[in-house]
C-alpha cells in the first residue's frame, strides 16, 4: 500500500485534532497496603488508621510521579537476508522501579504509612524486635505477604466527564512494594512544604483504557413539546418547549449550535 500524498488541512480540522493535547497535571494514584503489613502500620509504633480518608490523603498528596514504560529485548540476526542485519524480539522488559513524591501532612501520615509498610516487611513491630538493640535481628516476610495486589495510576484530563469516549488510562503495578524512602532535607532556613520521595519496586504493569464513570447526560428536551418558534436574527432561531412539569424552556440555535435557557413560567400563565 502506497503512503498517502501530502495534502492541505483546514484550520478547523487542525484545531479539532491537535489543539487539545493531554496535560501532565491530571492524574490520581491509589495505594493499597497488603493485609499482612497493615497490622504494623496501625500498630503501637506508627498508629496510623488506614481508613478511606487516609487512602484519599495519600492519593491527593502525590505531587510527582511517572507513567511506567517498557521495552523489547532483541537478538541480532545476520545473513538471513544478504547484507541485512535484523533485530528480532524475544522478550518484553518492564521498568521495575518508580518514584512517587508526596507532600507530607502535619500528622506525618505519609511517612508513617510507608515507614510502617517497610517495617512490616521485616516484622519490626513484633515484641521480640528491639530497634535500639545493636544486636537485634529481624525476619523478612515472604514476597506475597508484603507485595501489594495492585497500585494504580489513573491518567485523565480536566474534561474527564466526557461520556462518549475512552477518557482514562489506568496503569496497574503488579507486585509493588516500597523499596526505598529517600532522605528528606530539613533546614532552619525559609520554610517550604515538606516532601518525601518513595521508590516502589514492581514486577510488571498492565494498562487499560476506560471511560468516564459519569453517566451519559440525557437530553432535557426529549419529552418536551414545541409550543412556539420564531426567527430572532439572520441566522438565529428561537424555539420554545414545554416540559412535562409545565416549565417553558427556550432554545436558541445558531449555525448548528444551541443555547438552552429556562424561562419564568409564571409570566406565561402556566401553573
Amino acid at each position: 500500500m502506497a503512503a498517502p500524498k501530502g495534502t492541505s488541512r483546514l484550520m478547523s480540522e487542525l484545531k479539532s485534532r491537535i489543539m487539545t493535547p493531554a496535560t501532565t497535571s491530571h492524574y490520581e494514584v491509589y495505594f493499597l497496603a497488603p493485609d499482612r503489613v497493615k497490622d504494623t502500620i496501625q500498630g503501637s509504633r506508627y498508629k496510623l488508621n488506614i481508613s478511606s480518608d487516609t487512602q484519599l490523603l495519600i492519593a491527593l498528596s502525590c505531587t510527582d510521579t511517572t507513567l511506567p514504560g517498557s521495552s523489547f529485548m532483541t537478538h541480532e540476526v545476520t545473513n538471513d537476508i544478504q547484507g541485512v542485519t535484523e533485530q528480532h524480539v524475544y522478550r518484553r522488559s518492564y521498568d521495575n522501579r518508580m518514584d512517587f513524591t508526596f507532600m507530607v501532612d502535619r500528622n506525618y501520615s505519609i511517612l508513617r504509612f510507608f515507614e510502617g509498610w517497610m517495617a512490616g516487611i521485616t516484622n519490626e513491630d513484633k515484641n521480640s524486635f528491639d530497634p535500639t538493640d545493636k544486636g537485634s535481628r529481624y525476619l523478612v516476610k515472604f514476597p506475597e505477604h508484603y507485595q501489594a495486589d495492585y497500585i494504580s495510576i489513573t491518567k485523565f484530563e480536566k474534561d474527564v466527564d466526557r461520556s462518549d469516549e475512552q477518557t482514562q488510562l489506568q496503569y496497574t503495578l503488579i507486585g509493588a512494594y516500597p523499596i526505598a524512602i529517600n532522605s528528606t532535607p530539613i533546614t532552619y532556613e525559609s520554610s517550604e512544604i515538606l516532601k518525601t520521595t518513595v521508590t516502589m519496586s514492581f514486577i510488571r504493569y498492565t494498562v487499560q483504557s476506560t471511560g468516564s464513570a459519569a453517566p451519559p447526560k440525557s437530553d432535557p428536551l426529549q419529552d418536551a413539546d414545541i409550543v412556539g418558534q420564531s426567527q430572532i436574527g439572520p441566522n438565529q432561531t428561537k424555539t420554545e418547549f414545554m416540559l412535562p412539569n409545565g416549565n417553558i424552556v427556550e432554545q436558541i440555535s445558531s449555525f448548528g449550535s444551541s443555547i438552552t435557557t429556562v424561562s419564568d413560567t409564571s409570566s406565561r400563565g402556566f401553573r
